[in-house]
Order: C-alpha cells, then sequence, then structure tokens
C-alpha cells in the first residue's frame, strides 16, 4: 500500500474506536509508570540510598521494560481483537477485506494503541524521576522529596483527568490515584523502609 493508501487508512482511523482505546491504554500505563517509579523512588530513599545515578538508571530500566512490556502486550491483544473483528465483518459482508482501506485503518489502529500503551508508562517514569537531576546541585534528600511531590501531583492530574473524561467527581478521582500513592507510602514504610 503506498502513502495515498496509508493516508485514507488514517482518515478511516476514527472508524476503529482507536481514539478511545488509545486514551484508556496511555492513562493506565501512566498510572503504572508513575506508581512504579515512584515505588522506586520510596523504597531507594528509605533503604538509605543516595546515589542519584543509580536511582536514575534503575527507574530508566524499569520504565523501559514498562513500556516494551505495554507496547508487546497490547499489540498482541489489540491484534487478536482486531483480526477477530475483521473476520466477523468480512463473514458478514461476504468479502475479504484484508488488503483494504479499513482493513489498513485497523493496522494502524493496533499499531498507535500500542505505542500510546508504552509511551504512557515511559513518560510516567520518566517524569517522576526527572527531579533526581538536580541532586548534585540540590541534594540527594531534595531530590528524592521532589520526585515523590511530582509523582503525587502527576497522580492528582490523572485522577482530575479520569473524572473530566468519565463526567464524574474530580475528588473521587482524585482521591483514589492520592490514595493508591499513599497506599504505596504505607506498604513501603511497613517493609522496613
Amino acid at each position: 500500500m503506498g502513502l495515498r493508501g496509508w493516508r485514507l487508512a488514517l482518515r478511516h482511523l476514527g472508524s476503529t474506536g482507536f481514539g478511545s482505546i488509545a486514551r484508556r491504554y496511555f492513562a493506565a500505563n501512566l498510572f503504572d509508570g508513575v506508581l512504579t517509579a515512584l515505588g522506586l523512588v520510596l523504597g531507594y530513599y528509605f533503604a538509605g540510598g543516595a546515589s542519584a545515578g543509580t536511582l536514575i538508571a534503575t527507574a530508566l530500566a524499569a520504565g523501559l521494560g514498562l513500556g516494551i512490556s505495554g507496547f508487546v502486550s497490547s499489540l498482541l491483544v489489540e491484534m487478536a481483537e482486531r483480526h477477530r473483528e475483521l473476520a466477523e465483518l468480512e463473514r458478514v459482508m461476504m468479502r475479504g477485506l484484508h488488503g483494504t482501506v479499513l482493513g489498513y485503518a485497523r493496522k494502524l489502529a493496533v499499531f498507535l494503541s500500542a505505542l500510546a500503551n508504552s509511551v504512557g508508562a515511559v513518560v510516567g517514569t520518566l517524569t517522576v524521576v526527572a527531579p533526581m537531576l538536580a541532586a548534585d546541585a540540590v541534594g540527594f534528600g531534595a531530590s528524592a522529596a521532589s520526585a515523590i511531590a511530582v509523582g503525587f501531583a502527576e497522580l492528582l492530574a490523572l485522577g482530575v483527568y479520569l473524572a473530566r473524561t468519565s463526567g464524574a467527581s474530580a475528588l473521587k478521582y482524585a482521591a483514589a490515584m492520592l490514595g493508591a500513592g499513599l497506599a504505596l507510602v504505607a506498604a513501603t514504610l511497613l517493609m522496613g523502609g
């Protein structure tokens, strides 16, 4: 399929439900990335760690792991679902749709959904550990406190975003997100942090 065909597929992307799926994947894995990085910062800090470089490298590896996992898992799940949907549509229409604009739009939706899933995890992780880059200038403790504050701010913002998306109470969603962060702090402290 040439460039013109992919442009047509891009135009038909909306018919695949891609937007809502990508939003859900991005938000879910953003949450995973934030909570994972927050757990790394809390655990490392409470365990007496003091090397920003070690913490950043560990968080980057964890973020990449989440990103790769998110990409591959959602790619395979979406491929299976889209294949089933396309087969059902072909059965109803009594004709093959592989190689058509609709077929290509579904392939594009699969790839972009997987990408949104992956990017959400990486962004969530990187934004939490970003304050650690200033550890040499402001000290490890201040950087770790900033990273924790950024993590909680992200959880709060994600809760507000989900509330707006659903039309529900921002307080309810923000409280749930902040509750998850506080549960992580409590669990880390209980583990001897």
